[in-house]
């Protein structure tokens, strides 16, 4: 979906997609994504060959079936070409990519939107906080406990500018 609204949106100049896992059947559905907006840009992945194809049978049925491709580069070092202090990265799985691309010391990054962490009590009003997270003020989330090393790296690197994080929508309801 984030995808989706990234290559609609007028004031998004979108330059690269980089996927993790990065399995050959979702690096197929995000190249007949782009196709399907006539968008031609690199897509980085962290593993091409993962074992499992990370793509669900909803996709499948939504789409038809997808056809797996290894048109990626490596995510790190394609993020490390990329990136300068004007682009803005949102991360919307674990930080595996963001974590091989601090290993370069080209890398530089403006704007670093991490979507996760959990926005509890004190943040959503009791009313309305779903039963399970009721009165918790932490919990783990994956995206960013699906590489916690990166994210800490992340969080101290001074090439980074700013950090913005967006917590998910899973710990409340909406009326």
């Amino acid at each position: 979906l984030t995808l989706l609204l990234l290559l609609d949106h007028p004031r998004v100049d979108l330059i690269a997609v980089t996927i993790v896992p990065g399995s050959k059947k979702q690096v197929g559905l995000v190249r007949r994504t782009l196709a399907a907006f006539d968008r031609d840009i690199p897509v980085g992945s962290y593993d091409i060959n993962y074992p499992k194809p990370c793509v669900s049978v909803w996709h499948d049925k939504a789409f038809g079936a997808i056809t797996p491709s290894d048109d990626a580069v490596p995510a790190g070092k394609l993020l490390a070409q990329l990136c300068s202090l004007d682009t803005t990265l949102i991360t919307g799985a674990a930080n595996k990519n963001l974590g091989k691309a601090l290993k370069y010391p080209s890398f530089v990054l403006g704007r670093w939107v991490a979507q996760g962490g959990f926005a509890g009590e004190g943040v959503v009003p009791s009313d309305q906080q779903l039963d399970k997270f009721k009165g918790k003020t932490t919990c783990p989330t994956y995206n960013l406990n699906g590489d916690p090393s990166s994210v800490l790296e992340a969080l101290k690197d001074e090439r980074i500018k700013s950090r913005f994080f967006v917590s998910k929508n899973v710990c409340h309801g909406v009326q």
